[in-house]
């Protein structure tokens, strides 16, 4: 894949689905999921690439999990069951007290669930309702004052 002249300024997240066929009986399946962050650096040069790390993967071959994506080592966030299947229970610690936005997107960039509080306090705790979303993977998005953590979501 060559993308050589993107046009908008932010965060690109796709999946690549390999599938092994042997005489017409699929034998094994497997999916990639990348990040690809498009920044505005002019009169720059690319710079060297970070070493490389591997996917976290399920028994399965699933991606049910990713580290920390965004620039926020002060925000915590934890959720379970991965994968779901109805109810995802999320819950957020931050260091400063004030507003909290809690996005769940599909891979086709559309938010599926959003909610917006303002005035919290540090912690966060909610359970999000799963049961119409189809299967598929998700990006549970968390914004705060000025940070942002996202994590991968896995809905069976």
């Amino acid at each position: 894949m060559t993308w050589d002249s993107p046009t908008v300024i932010g965060r690109y997240d796709f999946a690549i689905t390999v599938q092994e066929w042997r005489k017409g009986v699929l034998l094994s399946q497997t999916q990639y999921e990348q990040l690809i962050l498009a920044i505005d650096k002019p009169n720059t040069t690319p710079g060297t690439l970070p070493p490389y790390e591997p996917a976290q993967l399920s028994g399965d071959g699933l991606i049910t999990g990713v580290t920390e994506l965004e620039n926020s080592p002060d925000v915590t966030i934890s959720f379970f069951p991965v994968p779901t299947h109805d109810q995802l229970q999320v819950t957020l610690n931050w260091p400063q007290p004030g507003p909290v936005t809690v996005q769940l997107v599909d891979l086709a960039g559309h938010t599926v669930y959003e909610e917006h509080q303002e005035n919290l306090a540090q912690h966060y705790e909610r359970s999000i309702d799963m049961r119409l979303l189809p299967p598929g993977v998700y990006f549970l998005r968390v914004v705060t004052t000025g940070q942002t953590v996202t994590r991968k979501v896995l809905k069976r």
